[in-house]
């Protein structure tokens, strides 16, 4: 099973559930582009397509 970090959390199990939620949500970082599903580091993440700020990443146990 995956775990999920990102900001204001620690470990969430299930992370492919809040991937899930995560992808098409507007970036808080840079407010222009959406985030999307793909890979940062050689972990599965969630990252803005405009900008590639991960939002957050899975790594796995």
């Amino acid at each position: 099973m995956s775990q999920l970090r990102m900001q204001g959390v620690e470990k969430v199990d299930d992370g492919d559930k809040l991937v899930e939620k995560l992808v098409g949500q507007t970036c808080a970082f840079c407010g222009d582009g959406s985030l999307t599903s793909d890979r940062y580091k050689e972990n599965m993440a969630v990252i803005c397509e405009c900008c590639g700020t991960p939002a957050a990443q899975l790594w796995e146990q």
